[in-house]
């Protein structure tokens, strides 16, 4: 579980053998992981295999003004290889003052293509029209904004899955009754 404003993840990990994925801009990585209750002292591990990684900040779909009720979808599509992925995709919103309730969630495409140069990317907007022959998605309650300094609030929403080999579009949304001041879709792809 990781504790928030630490540094740290706490909880018990089952015994057996676990792979690393370290995701770096491509600087030099230096990490300590301490294992409570493991006898042993330090080793030097060197990659072994490269996995490729993609950061994206994901185009918008649909992008209504911020000084009125905002509607914003954004996101993007990949073809996961092989030996499957992951893909994890934020939701973020930076507000004037704390919002109302907003309607937030994800649409998960499978078995779309990734689009041609200059092809519009599937509407990742609720309810998750078109796509491919599996689209699902789904609404969640959105959390209640954090405080970021004086007359700054900061609403996020976050999803992760692990994926078989296929190509994938995944994208959030968020229909958010105040302003906002600006809002995102950031996503991580990773291929194992």
């Amino acid at each position: 579980m990781f504790i928030p404003g630490g540094n740290t993840i706490d909880g018990t990990l089952p015994a057996g053998a676990y792979r690393l994925y370290v995701v770096t801009d491509g600087a030099p990585v230096r990490a300590t992981i301490k294992l409570s209750g493991l006898a042993g002292g330090s080793r030097t591990i060197t990659p072994r295999t490269p996995a490729r990684a993609s950061v994206v900040e994901a185009k918008p779909t649909v992008a209504e003004p911020g000084s009125a009720p905002l509607v914003y979808a954004a996101g993007s599509t990949r073809g996961v290889p092989a030996g499957g992925g992951m893909n994890i995709t934020v939701v973020w919103k930076d507000h004037p003052a704390k919002p109302a309730p907003s309607a937030t969630g994800i649409c998960r495409y499978v078995g779309v293509a990734p689009p041609a140069p200059g092809a519009a990317p599937p509407a990742y907007h609720w309810p998750c029209q078109g796509g491919g022959p599996d689209v699902t998605g789904g609404l969640a309650a959105e959390p209640a904004p954090t405080p970021a300094g004086p007359g700054r609030y900061v609403s996020l929403f976050h999803t992760s899955f692990l994926l078989p080999p296929n190509d994938y579009g995944f994208g959030g949304f968020s229909d958010t009754p105040g302003p906002v001041t600006s809002a995102h879709v950031h996503q991580l792809w990773l291929d194992f």
